[in-house]
């Protein structure tokens, strides 16, 4: 049973790692003919440029039809034409807004479509101001079920060339730490992979000290797991390098634009991590949406070509996943 599960994995880790090879040398063929850019909207100005800060939030405070402030989400207001403010809860200690880094590195070092930052806003109570672009279209997780194969795969390898662009562009060296992009060092927050018991994780110093943490999170698991100390999983470890992760993937976080583009939003939970944790987090996400009845029909096979196909890494962290229940008296080494 173990042997054909290996056999399996092994054949499908090869299956997806040929198509993506494939798909990434048909993008770079055509970078060399069609120079990589990103939707024009980026480069226009916005209505808000000559607003200040209290006029901003003079108007976000406004409540009433006749203002026009029609609510998108609980935390996010269309402001003026083109323009949304959205609210991101902050801590007295790490007082920097995590979407707001994100979207400001992604503009600069990348083309992924993603809403222009215009202005970062921060106010007495506990919450950062963010206002961005609003993108117009239609959330994926509307549109897929009337997308035709060919368009779901053309989604998928829009999105893998994103996250190959992530990966070269935004790797993280030896000094960076793991989490958000923020210039202050603040704690790992991504339900997806961390669980919603324990808000935060960290923050850690270095990749080591988080490679440091998981291991401890591992063998408490174990321990919870009672499995012999004389098995090979108690030798298992996972260390990686670290590359910007969206960690928050999924079909209503991606936008179909009217322009043609496909965009990336709400980034959040985005930040400093090993490429496997985006792999997690993805499948994660989508074995929850099926859960809730929500399930996107060939979503889950297209996420090993999306963003790689880590199942061996997959297998350890189901191994470790309850050992994050628990707050460990070295968890505040890091």
């Amino acid at each position: 049973m173990v042997l054909m599960e290996w056999l399996k994995d092994l054949a499908l880790t090869g299956i997806y790692t040929m198509l993506g090879r494939i798909a990434d040398m048909a993008d770079d063929l055509v970078g060399w003919v069609v120079a990589d850019a990103r939707p024009d909207t980026d480069y226009k100005g916005s209505v808000i440029d000559e607003w200040s800060d209290k006029q901003i939030i003079g108007r976000g405070n406004e409540t009433g039809h006749e203002n026009n402030l029609l609510k998108i989400t609980d935390t996010t207001y269309l402001l003026a034409s083109h323009t949304i403010l959205k609210a991101e809860p902050i801590y007295p200690d790490e007082p920097a807004s995590t979407e707001a880094a994100a979207l400001a590195l992604v503009f600069k070092k990348t083309t992924i479509p993603v809403p222009r930052l215009r202005r970062t806003i921060h106010v007495d109570s506990p919450t950062c101001i963010i206002a961005m672009d609003f993108v117009e279209g239609k959330v994926l997780s509307e549109a897929w079920p009337n997308l035709t194969i060919m368009e779901k795969i053309r989604v998928a390898c829009a999105l893998r060339r994103y996250i190959r662009q992530l990966r070269r562009k935004l790797q993280g060296t030896k000094d960076t730490p793991p989490g958000p992009a923020t210039t202050i060092l603040k704690a790992c927050e991504a339900p997806s992979f961390f669980g919603s018991r324990i808000d935060t994780r960290g923050p850690f110093k270095t990749a080591k000290d988080l490679s440091s943490f998981l291991s401890r999170v591992y063998d408490h698991a174990m321990k919870i797991q009672k499995v012999p100390p004389e098995h090979p999983w108690h030798k298992e470890r996972q260390i990686s390098t670290l590359v910007f992760c969206h960690m928050d993937l999924v079909p209503r976080n991606i936008i179909l634009g009217n322009d043609g583009w496909v965009w990336i939003i709400d980034w959040g939970f985005s930040g400093y991590y090993p490429a496997w944790f985006e792999y997690v987090a993805m499948v994660e996400q989508a074995a929850n949406d099926r859960e809730r009845d929500c399930d996107f029909q060939y979503w889950e096979k297209l996420i090993p070509f999306i963003c790689g196909p880590y199942f061996s890494e997959h297998k350890w962290y189901w191994r470790m996943v309850c050992g994050f229940d628990y707050k460990l008296k070295s968890y505040y080494d890091g």
